[in-house]
């Protein structure tokens, strides 16, 4: 019986542990969410489509206080440093296709 109590108790000490170790995870998960619909904003804003840029906004919006709340261990240099990542990311990627559709004289 007490080894069944100190197995009980090792679990219940262990959930936290392993929803704390979960939540970086789940805030890169969050933090690449709030970027991809945030893009999408500004793409609706570029294109004229107010109704659409709304939806992006309130998403986002929604997704920050999902942030917010379950990531209070990141601050917003986290968020920056992020963003930052992100963005470099972009532009390499847009860099790649240039160069791609550059050296295959255009058929790519």
């Amino acid at each position: 019986m007490k080894i069944l109590l100190a197995i009980s108790i090792g679990w219940v000490l262990m959930l936290p542990a392993t929803a704390s170790a979960l939540n970086p995870g789940e805030c890169s998960r969050l933090m690449r969410q709030i970027y991809h619909f945030r893009t999408l904003e500004e793409r609706a804003d570029t294109l004229g489509n107010e109704v659409y840029a709304e939806r992006m906004l309130m998403q986002t919006d929604l997704l920050r206080e999902r942030f917010d709340q379950r990531c209070p261990g990141f601050s917003e240099d986290d968020r920056l440093v992020r963003q930052a990542v992100a963005d470099f990311a972009r532009v390499l990627r847009i860099g790649a296709q240039a160069a791609a559709k550059y050296f295959s004289m255009g058929a790519m």
